[in-house]
């Protein structure tokens, strides 16, 4: 009698120790893949930050353009562009 209450003792033991390194076995498979989510939104998120830079570039090359275009329309010459695309510092009126 002693020696089934041994074995029983055994195979709960065992059986906990499976069911213990199962969910460790699932909480470090959990993290990696949590670490592999974040690991892709950051790339999403440089992509979009990078996309949102060049549109808001494109805009501004637009708007230059269109404002030498009406400056060219109206025979205004105060809109001047430097070699680098920037324009220069306002002068002073008298």
């Amino acid at each position: 009698m002693e020696n089934y209450a041994l074995e029983a003792g055994d195979a709960a033991t065992w059986g906990s120790t499976l069911v213990t390194f199962a969910m460790a076995c699932f909480a470090i498979w959990q993290g990696a893949s949590q670490k592999r989510d974040l690991k892709r939104q950051n790339e999403l998120q440089a992509e979009a930050s990078q996309l949102q830079r060049r549109q808001i570039e494109t805009a501004e090359r637009r708007t230059l353009v269109m404002e030498q275009i009406l400056a060219r329309m109206t025979g205004h010459s105060d809109v001047s562009v430097n070699v680098n695309g920037q324009r220069p510092p306002a002068a002073p009126t008298p």
